[in-house]
């Protein structure tokens, strides 16, 4: 009995646990992991991770607006002075947060689908 506990305690910190690259998971843009299974924003996650300046400050959050799906990519460097960029399901850029089209509840609301494991960000 004892070891059928412990397996199971074991198992659920296991499936507790959760990687910091990807936070949530929601299907969006006719795919089941839009990081994993868009092209340009898997590109783009690996390029942000690989470069050591912006995996610590850069992170990606998936929101909706009027019915669209958004990928924002945002960040929280501390002596940057830059925009969090909006891009649609293609991968266009198409605006940036606090534009009069796109709200920071955006961001605020969205949910994190990428950042990197030496992020330094609160999101």
């Amino acid at each position: 009995m004892k070891k059928l506990v412990f397996v199971l305690l074991t198992s659920f910190l296991f499936l507790g646990c959760n990687n910091n690259e990807k936070s949530s998971v929601k299907s969006a843009c006719s795919v089941d992991n839009p990081i994993e299974d868009l092209v340009w924003l898997k590109k783009l996650s690996t390029a942000l991770g690989e470069d050591e300046e912006f995996s610590k400050y850069n992170y990606i959050v998936q929101s909706d607006s009027n019915n669209e799906t958004l990928f924002i990519v945002a960040n929280c460097c501390p002596t940057c002075n830059s925009g969090n960029v909006v891009f649609n399901c293609k991968g266009e850029e198409i605006g940036y947060i606090d534009d009069p089209e796109f709200p920071s509840d955006l961001l605020a609301n969205g949910i994190l689908i990428w950042k990197s494991k030496d992020n330094e960000c609160d999101k």
